[in-house]
């Protein structure tokens, strides 16, 4: 390596300076500021993709156990003291119940990844064929967590029966298109307000 290549300007005073020097001796300058290269740029776009589906896989576990199955809930009961088992349940729901906990124990005993995906698909196919819609009346319940959003918008949580809970979305961008979320105009909203915990 010659004398020549071991050397740089300095970018304040213009003297020569070694080119491993933090600082010229000259005039102090630390010199340029290093610009983030283009595998800078592209290794923080793989961990901003890593943490993305880091997330989403921790969505879809979620709703892989019977406790989480994201469905709009409307009722028109009040949290009362009486109790699940002396309510009669609507073959709907018996329907909802058997279905997500058939699907429950094969995705428990799923191999891998693939598997699970696919049960998920047809977990979705299954329930849609139930012909439940996007609503449900008359379902018996116990309300586990009611929470808001920053916007003041509902979110509930209500146990089921045989460990399954159905949930409202509890955000926005998550509640987006789903509009699970109870707005503050909706009498909903003023049932769920007046009960106590």
């Amino acid at each position: 390596m010659s004398s020549e290549s071991q050397f740089r300007k300095c970018p304040g005073c213009g003297q020569q300076i070694h080119i491993v020097a933090k600082y010229c001796p000259h005039c102090g300058n630390k010199g340029p500021k290093k610009k983030l290269r283009w595998y800078h740029w592209a290794g923080l776009g793989f961990l901003a993709l890593v943490l993305l589906a880091a997330l989403t896989d921790r969505q879809d576990k979620e709703t892989a156990s019977p406790s989480s199955s994201k469905a709009p809930v409307t009722s028109s009961a009040s949290k009362s003291a009486i109790s699940q088992s002396n309510l009669a349940k609507p073959e709907a729901q018996k329907k909802f119940e058997n279905t997500v906990q058939v699907f429950f124990a094969q995705f428990r005993d799923a191999k891998n990844e693939l598997q699970q995906s696919a049960l998920r698909k047809q977990r979705r196919e299954v329930l849609a064929g139930l012909g439940l819609g996007m609503t449900v009346n008359g379902w018996v319940g116990t309300i586990k967590n009611m929470t808001t959003t920053t916007k003041g918008q509902a979110a509930v949580s209500i146990a089921l029966g045989n460990g399954i809970a159905v949930h409202t979305w509890d955000n926005q961008l998550s509640d987006i298109g789903a509009n699970t979320l109870i707005d503050s105009s909706n009498p909903l909203f003023n049932v769920l307000a007046g009960m106590s915990k």
